[in-house]
């Protein structure tokens, strides 16, 4: 199963996906808010595996992106090569017109940037920021950048950033919400993400500021020992945990 489910915030919905090397690729399901699981859906339309790291929903929609991160096991098998191919990861705001089918693209970043994440609160429904980490090369993450999806056809999208510094290198990024009840501005709130110095060892949890133009480093907690690059977190709130113990 995902490491991302996404919980709609007003019908207490869970929607998840899993992928996999064989037909179906992927396979996308629900639980009602009471936790009971619906049937299995498979998308027969994706035509070859990869590692689907994230997907969205709207208020009608689940949406699958064909990502660029693929999987070659017979490239290990056979030539001894690695499992994973990827190309340059893009960022793009994609149109698709439901009535006629046709579907536009728009770049909305040159650098290059994956893993991307958005308010919780703003789940199934229109936002405009979104929060992804920037490639140093991939899979390795060197800084986050905030993009205002409002500037999309008017150039680079980007308008905030924070760079870790040399041989520092963070897991993806997560954004928690100041007002966890959804009452102040979209971006009003915080960056968080793990971030491991390979030159001397040190390991920091680092929270950012997400309203300022260079995600300002607010908070660091050091950290005893490292957390793996691909180390998947979510952040609850106290209510939400009390709700798991009733």
């Amino acid at each position: 199963m995902t490491a991302h489910p996404k919980k709609d915030p007003i019908t207490g919905e869970l929607f998840a996906f899993r992928y996999g090397p064989m037909p179906p690729f992927v396979t996308y399901f629900r639980f009602d808010p009471a936790g009971n699981k619906g049937a299995d859906v498979p998308i027969f339309s994706v035509k070859q595996p990869s590692f689907l790291h994230d997907f969205a929903v709207t208020e009608h929609y689940a949406i699958f992106p064909e990502i660029q991160i693929v999987m070659n096991p017979m490239g290990m098998v056979v030539g001894g090569g690695s499992p994973v191919g990827l190309i340059h990861a893009s960022v793009e705001l994609v149109r698709i017109n439901l009535r006629t089918g046709n579907v536009t693209r728009t770049p909305l970043a040159a650098a290059n940037l994956d893993f991307g994440v958005i308010n919780p609160g703003c789940l199934g429904r229109r936002n405009r920021y979104g929060y992804f980490g920037v490639g140093d090369p991939m899979p390795k993450i060197g800084g986050v950048a905030k993009l205002d999806f409002d500037r999309a056809g008017h150039g680079d999208c980007t308008v905030a950033r924070r760079d870790f510094g040399p041989g520092c290198f963070a897991g993806e990024p997560f954004f928690v919400p100041d007002d966890v009840e959804g009452n102040g501005d979209e971006d009003d709130g915080y960056v968080v993400c793990y971030v491991h110095d390979e030159g001397t060892g040190d390991n920091r949890f680092v929270v950012m500021d997400a309203q300022a133009p260079e995600l300002d480093i607010v908070a660091e907690v050091q950290l005893p020992s490292r957390v793996p690059y691909g180390f998947h977190g979510l952040f609850v709130t106290q209510a939400e945990l009390r709700s798991q113990h009733q």
